[in-house]
């Protein structure tokens, strides 16, 4: 028997569920690369701030809340223009209740992946890849069956050691879908020439 509790925490996934896949639809395949380029820790930093512009206090608790600027590897430009601009003003306004979503669930891994990132000398900025290609939802799943936070397809989930079968599925467990995202994007790294950007 659940509780008006559970049923709240239960309506509170299915809704990041729900986020999460519409996300996956808005931004398939290239496109959603290219986002993520714009979006970016710009994005990221900007809108908090500009919530916040007229408290100090606030503003200063949000921008602790959300600090990337002790990466160990600043491999990312950061960069302002109309795209970055357009959304700023999105997360400001029009998606502004979507984006405290994914802040609050961002509070749930991003130490975790944080940490991880810093053990392999890896740009802080990937910790935001979860938030293009999940909604940071374990429970994301895509229309090509892609799962979990880092929406690993079986076959590549598989290949980088994730128990991928009837009874377990660890794309959906945050803490070994890192360790296996985090190798892939390693791998990618060197193959692509070393380059982040």
């Amino acid at each position: 028997m659940s509780t008006p509790t559970d049923n709240g925490i239960h309506s509170r996934i299915n809704k990041s569920d729900e986020l999460a896949e519409s996300w996956q639809e808005r931004f398939s395949g290239a496109f959603r690369l290219n986002w993520l380029k714009t979006l970016s820790v710009v994005t990221l930093l900007a809108v908090p701030a500009a919530w916040t512009k007229d408290d100090p206090v606030r503003r200063a608790a949000m921008l602790d809340a959300i600090d990337v600027t002790d990466a160990p590897t600043r491999a990312l430009p950061l960069e302002s223009n109309a795209r970055v601009d357009r959304w700023v003003e999105a997360f400001e306004t029009t998606r502004r209740l979507e984006f405290e979503g994914l802040m609050r669930r961002r509070a749930l891994f991003s130490d975790m992946i944080r940490s991880k990132l810093r053990e392999r000398n890896m740009p802080e900025e990937l910790l935001y890849i979860p938030v293009i290609e999940s909604g940071l939802s374990p429970f994301a799943v895509s229309r090509v069956s892609a799962v979990g936070l880092w929406q690993f397809m079986s076959p590549t989930a598989l290949q980088y050691g994730l128990r991928v079968d009837e009874h377990v599925d660890e794309r959906r467990d945050p803490v070994r879908a890192t360790d296996a995202a985090l190798e892939y994007l390693a791998w990618l790294h060197g193959r692509f020439g070393g380059s982040w950007y």
